[in-house]
């Protein structure tokens, strides 16, 4: 490996996903969670330096395994993250504060996924509208949330699974 970012903190986790953020190339969020249903456990995101391997540069436990992560185009201090239990978490990385917490939270703004969040995305809507963030979800709901209205959604798409003539499904 020509580098290996790890401490005692992501020891024994599994990287679940990576995202590096647009503005600041040095910096690298790091996922950790499980895919196994029956093995999950709570979930971490460790913001890494490339110039620093051995320690990362802020910690953000997370209720469960983590999913999917986002650093938004137009605001590159936020973090989007989606996790095993469905719900999604907004992290301000600019915070100096030693573990971070969620700005913004589903669980408690309601309409969270009921199935792992597996894609977070940040749309561009204009200049106008500004950014918004899509997520899509084994639930089969592709949901839109709004930031400047404390994470309102609107479901853009719910994907079905429908039986065909020969027993197997196929989406609808």
């Amino acid at each position: 490996a020509l580098l290996r970012y790890a401490c005692e903190r992501s020891a024994d986790r599994n990287v679940s996903c990576l995202e590096f953020n647009a503005l600041d190339e040095d910096l690298l969020a790091v996922g950790y969670g499980e895919f196994d249903y029956a093995s999950q456990r709570d979930g971490l995101i460790l913001l890494w330096a490339l110039r620093n391997t051995a320690h990362p540069e802020a910690v953000i436990r997370t209720p469960h395994g983590v999913t999917s992560l986002a650093f938004s185009r137009q605001h590159p201090n936020m973090l989007a993250a989606g996790l095993y239990d469905g719900s999604i978490n907004i992290y301000d990385v600019r915070d100096e504060a030693a573990e971070l917490t969620p700005l913004l939270s589903s669980v408690h703004a309601g309409g969270k996924h009921t199935e792992p969040v597996w894609s977070v995305q940040w749309v561009e809507h204009g200049a106008e509208r500004g950014e918004r963030l899509v997520t899509i979800s084994a639930d089969g709901r592709v949901t839109q949330w709004d930031l400047n209205k404390g994470l309102e959604h609107v479901d853009l798409m719910h994907l079905k699974l429908h039986s065909t003539r020969d027993g197997t499904g196929g989406p609808e």
